[in-house]
Order: structure tokens, then sequence, then C-alpha cells
């Protein structure tokens, strides 16, 4: 996918916030982010999901990192309130988590997360690619919502019918994902799975998560 990010991402500055209990591992993530050749990238942190969501309204990041660990909700949870509020739901964020576990990363993509991370498995390259399709997927829904919005109906396509292609992509893809165990491993699929996800939400108004 080409970058729409920008064309010249190195002048661009972003801030990403680091929703994490555990300052070791956001000293990690931080030193990762700050190794970007694509941004310069300023950070912020928050230890909880409440506190989490006070910086979110006050200083808008352009991208989260998510710990599914926290003290006083899990990351699932909060990952739900940043989707089902108006203002950040086209948020680009990343979950990640100490142990693997398939059904936190199939809830986290199904709720549009860009990416889902082992943290012992995470490097820069990683990090800093997912944060880049993140930003990538939520200028590409922007325009979508845009152009949808100007002219929903695409001469000689029904919504109906863009909606049940979108549904049909994802059944073949979930379909994948169900007979392979490292689906999340893969962020080609991911990034596939996201963008058709993100799709649907331009032609349902949906928050990205099933009725």
């Amino acid at each position: 996918m080409p970058d729409i990010a920008g064309d010249d991402a190195g002048d661009r500055s972003i801030r990403v916030l680091i929703i994490d209990d555990d300052p070791y591992d956001r000293e990690i993530q931080r030193s990762m982010l700050e190794k970007s050749e694509d941004y310069r990238i300023e950070v912020l942190e928050a230890s909880c999901g409440e506190e989490a969501f006070m910086l979110l309204d006050a200083e808008s990041p352009d991208c989260v990192l998510l710990d599914y660990r926290l003290p006083d909700m899990d990351g699932i949870e909060l990952l739900r309130r940043i989707r089902n509020s108006g203002k950040h739901r086209d948020m680009p964020v990343i979950m990640m988590t100490g142990q693997g576990s398939e059904t936190v990363a199939v809830s986290a993509i199904k709720l549009g997360a860009v990416n889902y991370f082992i943290k012992e498995q995470l490097d820069s390259e990683k990090l800093v690619g997912a944060v880049r399709n993140g930003l990538n997927r939520k200028l590409l829904i922007r325009k979508l919502r845009t152009r949808m919005g100007r002219n929903p109906a695409i001469p000689g396509i029904s919504r109906a019918t863009l909606t049940e292609s979108v549904e049909s992509i994802l059944k073949a893809i979930e379909g994948f994902r169900g007979r392979n165990a490292a689906f999340s491993d893969d962020p080609d699929l991911v990034l596939a799975y996201n963008e058709t996800l993100a799709l649907r939400n331009v032609f349902s108004g949906s928050n990205g998560e099933d009725n």
C-alpha cells in the first residue's frame, strides 16, 4: 500500500500516546519510537485507562499504543470506549500484551486495532511500521467518509451492493484467520483485514464492533 500519510514523512511531527502501567515497558516503547526515520515523534504517557482518556481529550495524539493489562480496565474495554467516542473513533490503536492470546488479538482487531503485538517480539521497525499503517488508514477512512458524504451513490453501484461485497471479503479473510493461528503475526493479512473493516465502517457508519 502506498504511504498516504505524507510524501515527505521525515518532516512530519506526530504525537503517540503510550498507555501502559509499567514504566519500564513505556521506556522501551519510547526508545523504539525515537528511532523512527519516518517521523519526529513526541511521546505522551498514561499509566491507566482513565488517565489515558483524559489525555486523549486534552492532547489529541495521532496514535495510541495500548497495553492489554491496565490497573483500572483492560485494553479491550478502553479500545471499545475509544471506538464508541465520536471524537476519537478513527484513532489508530496498536494493542500490546506481555503474553500472546488469540482471543485478545481477535477482539482487538475486530474493534479496529491497527495491529496486535507480543511485547517481547516487538522491535522498532515493526512498531514504527504499525504507526505508519495506522496513520495511513486514518487518512483513508476520512477521505472515504468525505467522498461518501459528498456523493454516497456511486454511479451504477448501490451502497447495499458495496456493503455486500465488503462483507463477502471480510468473511473470506475471517475464514482464513480461523484456520491459521498465526494470522495476527502476518502484517499484510492484518493490514488487509483492517482496511476492509475501514470500508465497512464507512459504508455502515458502525464503530467497528460486530452487532
